[in-house]
């Protein structure tokens, strides 16, 4: 992997991990629901100006703003609000991804593979073993015990 996606990559995971303290030193000063407005107008604005309209019904697109944009941040703002701690919350936060996988199934009749019913909760773990088991770049499987 060239050195500039290995430095892209630790961008984003310093951007993400500064994400919930900056998420708490602003709720000392505003309210969470002013909050979640802020950041969804700050979020819809570009979008709407700049990306084109997926070619989906309306309702998926709505529930899918409501949920993954409004809801799921209302929730997490309330529950740091009354004091949740920050690094609980990125990994509630983290555990969509799941979850998003057993809802559709579900909810959407969307058929599992033993992949994605398994794997992806063991592989979003985090756990080295996971990254182990996982297909990897060669620098990833270098550092798993040999087996």
């Amino acid at each position: 992997m060239p050195v500039r996606h290995r430095l892209l990559a630790a961008l984003v995971a310093v951007t993400w991990g500064l994400n919930f303290p900056a998420i708490h030193l602003s709720l000392e000063q505003f309210p969470p629901f002013f909050l979640v407005a802020l950041r969804w107008a700050l979020v819809a604005v570009p979008t709407v100006l700049l990306v084109p309209r997926p070619r989906v019904a309306w309702r998926w697109l709505v529930g899918y703003g409501l949920g993954f944009g409004v809801l799921q941040f209302v929730f997490l703002y309330l529950a740091m609000d009354t004091g949740m701690p920050t690094g609980l919350a990125s990994l509630v936060l983290q555990s969509s991804a799941p979850f998003t996988v057993v809802l559709a199934a579900a909810l959407l009749r969307e058929r599992l593979t033993p992949r994605q019913g398994w794997a992806s909760p063991w592989r979003s773990s985090g756990s080295p073993a996971s990254r182990c088991t996982a297909p990897a770049s060669r620098a990833v499987r270098r550092s798993c015990p040999s087996s």
